[in-house]
């Protein structure tokens, strides 16, 4: 260790001198060159392609139909709920069964289960008979089980509830190595029926324009403002609702759906009126002209699909039996 050094001038004034050190030699990274917006804007562009590859809804799906009738159907079906205390069973597996009896096929318009938990509104909970996990389970064997005749998928606000909770997308494992064609909220089903096109526009939610008043106020609007459409669909609100409307060269069908929650304990608590009811009418989309009809009650939509199935049969027959002679 150096020594202070003491000086004295010719005063007689005593001065200190501190050693000096010798400084060390330091060498450190260059510092990086920033990057220019240019390049910053190309690093964007290349993490939004790369995030693409892990999309799995789509804003619109293609379905073909060659249909021996100039008739298709559809259940359009949407807040099922089962996991509620309020849940209509019965009236569930009659539509379950419909479907897999008839030429009825479904599109799946959200809030299949309702997966509230701990973090996302717990209140719900109290309510409910299977845990959001159970739940799962009971959906990814009813969409393995009726894969073939669902045409289409939109998620709702519940399953979101999950990835609001933990990022995870419940819809893409529940359906992986599923053919159940999952769709965005405010998607596009382009059906072709034989001859004739149907852009079907499907929401379970639209976030404006809702009126108690005119329970398809909002489909329409979506309409007239989002996508031109042959029909508009809608689940969320859980009271049922359908309309066939004019707008511009097309007569467009509104149907907005209901659920098979018939009673909720928490509505009931809050006021809301009126209470769920199951509302999904079986519709008929035309293979040889443009027309989209629909019958609510599904006992009279059984004996209707019966019978026209039936009159295209003999007349079959009958055309095969004046070729055989």
């Amino acid at each position: 260790m150096k020594e202070n050094i003491l000086i004295i001038d010719d005063k007689g004034t005593e001065r200190v001198i501190r050693p000096q050190f010798e400084k060390a030699r330091v060498t450190k990274p260059t510092p990086d060159t920033p990057k220019t917006l240019s390049e910053l804007l190309e690093t964007l562009d290349t993490l939004h392609q790369k995030k693409k590859e892990f999309e799995f809804l789509k804003d619109e799906i293609s379905v073909k139909v060659e249909s021996p009738t100039p008739f298709f159907y559809i259940c359009f079906l949407s807040d099922i709920h089962f996991d509620r205390e309020g849940f209509d069973a019965p009236a569930f597996k009659q539509y379950l069964e419909a479907i897999k009896n008839y030429p009825i096929y479904t599109v799946l318009v959200g809030d299949i289960g309702s997966y509230f938990s701990p973090t996302r509104h717990p209140r719900g909970m109290l309510e409910g008979v299977v845990t959001a996990d159970e739940q799962t389970v009971i959906v990814r064997s009813f969409l393995k089980e009726y894969q073939d005749k669902i045409l289409g998928c939109v998620m709702g606000n519940h399953e979101y509830f999950v990835n609001e909770s933990s990022g995870i997308e419940i819809a893409r494992w529940m359906t992986q190595d599923l053919h159940v064609p999952l769709l965005k909220n405010g998607g596009l089903l382009h059906l072709q029926v034989n001859e004739q096109d149907y852009d079907i526009y499907l929401f379970h939610k639209i976030a404006r324009y809702y009126s108690s008043l005119n329970l398809t106020n909002a489909l329409r609007r979506a309409m007239e403002l989002g996508r031109d459409a042959d029909m508009v669909v809608c689940g969320h609100k859980e009271i049922g609702a359908m309309e066939k409307v004019v707008h511009q060269d097309k007569k467009p069908f509104l149907l907005q759906l209901g659920s098979f929650k018939k009673e909720d304990r928490f509505e009931r608590e809050m006021g809301m009126i009126p209470n769920p009811q199951v509302f999904y009418p079986v519709v008929r989309f035309r293979g040889d002209k443009r027309n989209i009809e629909a019958t609510e009650d599904l006992n009279q939509a059984l004996d209707e699909i019966e019978a026209i199935e039936y009159y295209y049969r003999m007349l079959a027959l009958g055309l095969l039996g004046s070729h055989g002679k």
